[in-house]
């Protein structure tokens, strides 16, 4: 409750309103968690290639500013699976992908509004890890949004880190 009367005093003093986008998110795009996994293009299990070592920055690349983690390609997944078990269903899906030279079009579970900035590189160095954000998404076979991104979230988790919180800092619409 705090939180929410200095934000919205701060957003009074400044002329902003917290009110101004109140639908933003729809049901398909909520910011809360939810119960339900996303169907996407082929199976995946994080827990599989957490337990083969492999670190989430393996597939998750950072490029360029490092603002968003990447979503994983077929070129990236053929590193390890070119050959390798090719009676599965899912990698002859993946291998197909691969030759036609074709995105993956994994459905996104995580995803902040576009008038959000929010760069990935920065809260690594700051310390934040991807389960603060993410959940426990090696201990996962099948991924879906299980914490809560929304504004209140980022700010506590903000407030607990003595990290900024004036808008401008994660509102590109008010930079």
């Amino acid at each position: 409750m705090r939180i929410v009367a200095v934000l919205s005093l701060s957003c009074m003093i400044s002329g902003l309103s917290l009110n101004v986008r109140p639908h933003c998110y729809g049901p398909q795009d909520s910011n809360q968690p939810s119960a339900a996994a996303p169907k996407q293009p082929l199976p995946f299990s994080h827990r599989k290639h957490a337990d083969a070592s492999m670190k989430c920055s393996f597939c998750h690349e950072m490029g360029g500013n490092g603002e968003h983690a990447g979503i994983p390609s077929s070129d990236r997944c053929m590193v390890c699976h070119d050959g390798k078990e090719t009676d599965k269903p899912g990698l002859q899906t993946l291998a197909g992908y691969h030759r036609q030279g074709a995105s993956i079009p994994w459905v996104r579970v995580y995803k902040v509004p576009d008038y959000v900035f929010f760069n990935h590189k920065k809260h690594m160095a700051a310390g934040a890890r991807c389960i603060d954000c993410h959940g426990p998404v090696e201990q996962r076979d099948v991924l879906r949004k299980e914490k809560d991104i929304s504004m209140a979230a980022c700010v506590d988790c903000h407030l607990a880190r003595s990290a900024p919180t004036d808008c401008m800092h994660c509102h590109t619409s008010v930079r």
